[in-house]
Formats: structure tokens, sequence, C-alpha cells
């Protein structure tokens, strides 16, 4: 990819500051339409696999009246595997969306009209890897939430520059080639990932404040079978569109970094 630089609105950010997300937001508005298809069959998937395969897979496991906040550890232990399936099962359709969106991006900043049908055209064995990749680091990171959850931090932050070099980059050796590119580059990825923590706390509060509002015997019988499929929809939705904005920062952090590493040749316009 050239990235074309100017002294217009148009130039691609070169420092980690208050453009830098001005940036990515008007990238992601100038594409909505793309992005807002991509992101509305990317959550209905995602849904109609939790309601018809992952959800009740999770309820049989379980039982219907299983409660977290009154659970053994014993019983928590056991809820790993079955969490861990689900994820497994989740990340067919998100892995595909964030391989269709990585690899739409340089035409977004060259301002290349896009077509999500032809962007559905993938390499199979790219995703497939990244597929793979995507369970491999969800379950080192769910091994770190075990370890009291700095170590998963700490892992999501040293993987998140796989998924670029899996889709952007031929003939490397993926991990080393991404734990070389985000090194010093750590805490400008854990301020990125922050957006998705405010959001995750946020879709957990008040689905379960909306749910105890409606149940008198209160938070001990609130289930995610009682979120409806409109409701998991578009708590599904707001989750891809945080994915969008955040691969979208973090693609301008990792070419950012190819750029200083005279990696990518920068035409002044």
């Amino acid at each position: 990819m050239t990235i074309n630089e100017s002294n217009s609105a148009t130039e691609f950010p070169q420092a980690f500051d208050g453009y830098f997300v001005k940036k990515a937001l008007s990238v992601i508005l100038n594409n909505i339409g793309f992005i807002l298809k991509l992101t509305l069959g990317t959550a209905l998937i995602l849904t109609i696999i939790q309601k018809s395969v992952s959800q009740p897979l999770f309820i049989s496991y379980l039982g219907e009246s299983f409660d977290p906040s009154a659970a053994e550890l014993g019983d928590l232990v056991m809820l790993i595997p079955i969490v861990f399936l689900r994820k497994i099962i989740e990340l067919l359709p998100e892995s595909m969306l964030i391989m269709v969106f990585i690899s739409a991006l340089p035409k977004m900043y060259e301002n290349v009209e896009l077509s999500l049908s032809e962007s559905l055209k993938l390499n199979f064995a790219k995703w497939f890897q990244l597929y793979i990749y995507s369970i491999a680091i969800a379950a080192i990171v769910y091994l770190g939430l075990i370890m009291f959850i700095v170590p998963a931090i700490i892992a999501m932050i040293q993987f998140t520059f796989v998924q670029f070099v899996i889709v952007m980059e031929e003939n490397v050796k993926i991990l080393p080639r991404s734990f070389q590119l985000i090194k010093g580059y750590q805490w400008k990825v854990m301020s990125i990932y922050m957006i998705k923590i405010t959001v995750l706390i946020l879709l957990v509060i008040f689905p379960v404040l909306f749910l105890v509002g409606q149940n008198s015997e209160g938070l001990s019988d609130v289930n995610q079978s009682e979120l409806g499929f409109i409701s998991a929809f578009l708590i599904n939705f707001l989750m891809m569109i945080t994915v969008v904005i955040m691969v979208t920062m973090f693609f301008q952090l990792y070419m950012m970094v190819r750029i200083a590493n005279n990696e990518i040749e920068v035409v002044q316009t």
C-alpha cells in the first residue's frame, strides 16, 4: 500500500494524537454504507449461531437455572471449556468480518469505491489461518483470565498485530513479525482496547439492569436466554461496530509502525 500524504484533511495520521482518532472516524463515516452492510450481516449471522447453536449448547451443559453469582468455584471452573467452545463457534463470523474489513481498509484510505460482494471473495487459506490463530490467541487470553486478568491483558495486547500480518503480509513468520512490530507500542494499543472494555461494560450493565427491572425476583433469575433475538442482535451489532472502529485504529497504528520502519513508501501530493 502506498500512503498519499498532503496538507489536506485526507492525509494519513503521523502521530498518535487527536487527528489519529479523527482520521479513523472519518474513514468509517466515508464508507458507512459498506460498513453497515458488513456489520449488520455479521451481527445477524452471529445472533443466529448464538440462538441456534452456542446458547442451547451452553444451557444443555449447565442447565437453564445456572447462576454464576451463586456458583461454587468448582462449577465456575467447569464453565471455562463450554465458554471457550462457544467462542470457537462464534469466531467463525467474527474472523470473517475482520478478514474482509482489513482487506478493504487500504482501499478506504485510497478513496476507492467498495463492493461488499467483491470484498467477500476472500483468500480462504488466509481466512482459515486467521481463524486458527484467533482460536489459539483466545485460548491464551482465557488462560490469562484464569491467572487473575493481567496476563490476559498482556496477551491480548501482544497479539494485536497478528491479524494484520496474516492478512496483509506474505512469507513472514507471523508471531515474531507481530511481536517485532508491536514492540514499544503496547501502551498505545492498550488505550485503543479501552474502547472495547468500555463498550463491554455498558453492554453487560444495561441488559442486566433492564432484565432485573422486569423481574421482581431479582438478579438470580436473569440469564442470557431471556434476551430476545432482537436484543441479542442489537448487542452483537454494537460489538461489531466497536470491532470496526478498533480495527481501523489498529490498522493506522500498524501502518504508522511500517512507515517508521521505512517499509512503506509515503508519496507527497
